[in-house]
C-alpha cells in the first residue's frame, strides 16, 4: 500500500481496537504526569472522525502532546505515515520472561577452607 492512500474502514476499525487494547498495558500517566489513556482516547476519537482540527477549539482545548497524538492518528488514517498509531505504545508491552537456568544444572563446590560455599560456577564453565 502506498503511503498516500487513505486507510480502509476495516483498517481503521482494527487500529481503533488496537488502541483500545493499549490501555491494558500502557500506564495511566507517564513520568511527567500526562494522561496516556486520554491520548489513546483522543486517537480513537480522531480515527472515528470526531475531532475537527480546523477549529479554534482544537488549538485551545488540547495541549501539545494531545494534539500530536491526534494528528498522528489522522496522518496515519490519511496515509501520510505508515507506522500505526498503536505501535507508538508498544514499548509499554510486557516483555516475555527470559528462561532461567536450572539450578540443578549448576555444580556447586565448597571452598578449600570449607567455612563457606564457593559461589556457584557460571553456566557453561567446567568446575
Amino acid at each position: 500500500m502506498s503511503a498516500t492512500q487513505d486507510k480502509s474502514a476495516e483498517e481503521i476499525q482494527a487500529e481503533i481496537k488496537a488502541l483500545e487494547a493499549c490501555k491494558a498495558y500502557a500506564p495511566k500517566h507517564n513520568v511527567f504526569g500526562d494522561d496516556n489513556h486520554r491520548k489513546l482516547d483522543l486517537q480513537v476519537e480522531a480515527l472515528k472522525g470526531e475531532i475537527d482540527t480546523t477549529t479554534d477549539e482544537f488549538e485551545e482545548d488540547y495541549n501539545d502532546d494531545e494534539k500530536s497524538a491526534i494528528l498522528e492518528a489522522i496522518d496515519w488514517m490519511e496515509g501520510q505515515i505508515e507506522e500505526l498509531p498503536s505501535s507508538g505504545w508498544d514499548h509499554f508491552k510486557p516483555k516475555p520472561d527470559a528462561p532461567t537456568p536450572k539450578v540443578s544444572a549448576l555444580k556447586h563446590q565448597e571452598c578449600s577452607c570449607r567455612r563457606q560455599p564457593c559461589p556457584a560456577p557460571k553456566p557453561g564453565r567446567k568446575s
